[in-house]
């Protein structure tokens, strides 16, 4: 009966033994856990701040954006108006060029004109010399033939 007592007290302390390392374990566990946790928690509010950081850094970099896009808006303004300028005076330029082109152009007209009358005239004087020539080739020719004639009839 002793040996069975004693047996009884052997498990029960076996058992009590076994739970409390299983408590122990569990409790590593829980402690690990926590740990996880609280580096978790460590590594969340560095990531927020970080991202706080950011975004301030984010919003500074913007206005610094907004105002070189506001100086180049202004800077394309002043080009655009320049542009426009220029172009505009180009338009005038052309204007000018292509009424002075017409006005060349009327000039070359009118001497065309002036030399096809130079050309007709010149060749009526051909016509006329080339007339004269011929009447008095034929004039000369009536003159041999009549001297001929003549010569004829005193022979």
């Amino acid at each position: 009966a002793a040996q069975t007592d004693a047996l009884d007290k052997l498990k029960r302390y076996e058992k009590l033994h076994s739970e409390s390392r299983s408590m122990l374990k569990r409790s590593a566990v829980n402690n690990d856990e926590a740990a996880k946790v609280e580096t978790q928690a460590r590594e969340s509010f560095d990531q927020v701040r970080d991202d706080k950081a950011k975004a301030a850094q984010a919003e500074k970099n913007f206005e610094q954006k907004a105002a070189q896009a506001q100086a180049a808006e202004k800077a394309a303004w002043t080009q655009k108006a320049k542009a426009e300028a220029m172009a505009r005076r180009h338009a005038a330029e052309l204007d000018a060029l292509q009424a002075e082109q017409e006005s060349l152009a009327k000039h070359r007209a009118k001497l065309d004109i002036e030399i096809a009358h130079v050309r007709d005239a010149r060749h009526k004087v051909m016509a006329a010399l080339a007339e004269a020539k011929n009447a008095t080739q034929a004039a000369t020719t009536e003159e041999a033939d009549a001297s001929n004639q003549k010569l004829k009839a005193k022979q």
